[in-house]
Parts: C-alpha cells; sequence; structure tokens
C-alpha cells in the first residue's frame, strides 16, 4: 500500500531533543517534517527551546499553532495536527491514515492506531512569524 510505503521513511526515527531531520527528531521537528514533505505545508518554526525549558514551550502549542492561522477542529481528518498534555507537557503527533505518526523522548517515531483524546488543528493559510 501507498501509504506502508510513504511512513516508513519516518518511522524509526531516532528521538532528538529539537532535532528536525530523520536523523534525529522531537515530536515537533517530525510534525514540521510531515507536514513539509507530505502536505506542502512549510510551517515556520518559531520554537527555540532547550532541556530547561522545552515542556513550558510545548505546552503554549495550541495557541501558537492558532496564531499560526489554524483551525482546532473537533472532526479530524488525514493531516491534522494533533496535541495531546501528557504528564505535564505538550505531545504533537500528526493524524495520518487513521493513527498517529509520533516520537516520545528517548524512543523512536511510530504509528499509533488513534485512540487518545487528542485536539487537532487544521492549517488555513499559514502565516509567516513577524
Amino acid at each position: 500500500m501507498v501509504q506502508d510505503h510513504i511512513l516508513t521513511r519516518y518511522i524509526g526515527i531516532p528521538w532528538l531533543l529539537c532535532g528536525r531531520s530523520l536523523h534525529g527528531t522531537d515530536c515537533l521537528g517530525l510534525a514540521l517534517m510531515v507536514q513539509r514533505d507530505l502536505f506542502g505545508r512549510d510551517i515556520p518554526d518559531r520554537w527555540r527551546y532547550d532541556s530547561e525549558d522545552f515542556r513550558a514551550w510545548s505546552l503554549v502549542f495550541p495557541d501558537e499553532m492558532l496564531s499560526l492561522g489554524f483551525t482546532e477542529v473537533r472532526e479530524p481528518r488525514h493531516g491534522d495536527v494533533c496535541f495531546i498534555r501528557i504528564g505535564g507537557c505538550g505531545h504533537v503527533a500528526t493524524l495520518l491514515w487513521g493513527g498517529h505518526l509520533t516520537i516520545t523522548q528517548y524512543t523512536s517515531s511510530t504509528w499509533k492506531p488513534r485512540r487518545m483524546p487528542f485536539r487537532y488543528f487544521r492549517p488555513g493559510e499559514v502565516r509567516s512569524w513577524q
């Protein structure tokens, strides 16, 4: 299936804080890559954080998405950006073929069936960071 071929490129990437490539990424970096590569959405990477403040940055992600022109939606569809709070930290994924393409700290990226109560954001006309 086409989707399996596409997903293989993004599965197994090692976790790397602030990573933004197939050689290492965090959850935000993975979502940014997938949005750019699969959907042609070049979302400005305006998030600058390190190991000391990435948790705080992760929690403002929904507000940041809205300020970039995304709309929060109740009925998610293929390609939507997903957000959930887990253990006091924000987590980002992408909805692909009914599941979440995701990566968590110190693991590798994976695709998981949709089970958890994410918030979903759909891009409109993405605005650049000023």
